[in-house]
């Protein structure tokens, strides 16, 4: 496989997985009492992944980190758009670990998880 196949691969697998957390956050806000952290938590991964695909398309720095506005500023000189969504990826940010953490764990309401889906559109 040549460098250029493989990292069409590595894109693709990226994808993949963004698309298993929007599919995972369409199945769980579909059901009448969704776990609204565990939402929050797919939204900010699905938009974190997202990120990380042109990141390595254009074999930038694709750093282990969960901080979308990190990642974002990474991708400034080639998808400058994305600097209008820098301001909301703190409150997406913020979901990366609270709902796995029991003393991170807040009290979400159904706004929040409405906030965290439209931050994480594509």
């Amino acid at each position: 496989m040549s460098a250029e196949e493989a990292g069409h691969q590595a894109v693709a697998l990226w994808l993949a997985r963004a698309d298993d957390d929007r599919r995972a956050v369409a199945v769980l806000i579909a059901h009448p009492d969704p776990p609204l952290g565990i939402v929050c938590y797919h939204c900010q991964q699905y938009a974190e992944k997202l990120l990380k695909a042109p990141l390595t398309a254009r074999s930038l720095e694709r750093p282990k980190t969960h901080h979308l506005g990190r990642l974002i500023l990474l991708l400034k000189e080639t998808d400058g758009d994305l600097m209008d969504l820098l301001d909301d990826s703190d409150a997406l940010t913020a979901h990366a670990a609270a709902s796995r953490y029991p003393h991170d764990w807040v009290a979400l309401e159904p706004r929040d998880t409405a906030r965290s889906r439209i931050a994480s559109r594509p």
